[in-house]
């Protein structure tokens, strides 16, 4: 039995982001190569237990995820949003009617809600694929 863990990365998608997801050593954000369209991150474990005689992995489920890592962005609360964007009715409308205390505007372009635990790495700090 070992805990492996996983890294997710999430990318812009018309509805919900889209995700990939690998097996990595740590979750040292420094040592990950980052796929180009990436906007964010998290890490997760799951125990994984190869036992059976035909070598299939059992595997549980998502355990210790952490919060999300934005890669780059700016922070936006919500009198911000309405000084600097006031025409962005539905970020406005979305982070009221959700109860989102800030939101992050990522360097694709997309609006993600920042969660309590999250962080925004700065760009200079990551190293991306070609």
């Amino acid at each position: 039995m070992a805990i492996v863990t996983y890294v997710t990365f999430l990318y812009p998608g018309l509805l919900s982001a889209e995700k990939t997801t690998q097996k990595v050593e740590s979750r040292e954000i420094s040592s990950l190569l980052i796929p180009k369209r990436a906007f964010a991150l998290y890490f997760w474990d799951r125990v994984e237990e190869s036992n059976a005689p035909d070598g299939e992995i059992l595997v549980s489920r998502i355990k210790n995820p952490s919060n999300l890592y934005y890669l780059g962005g700016e922070v936006y609360d919500l009198a911000r949003v309405k000084e600097v964007l006031p025409d962005e009715t539905s970020i406005i409308r979305n982070m009221e009617g959700n109860g989102y205390k800030a939101v992050v505007h990522c360097p694709a372009g997309n609006w993600r809600p920042l969660q309590d635990g999250d962080v925004v790495v700065p760009l200079g700090d990551l190293k991306f694929a070609e």
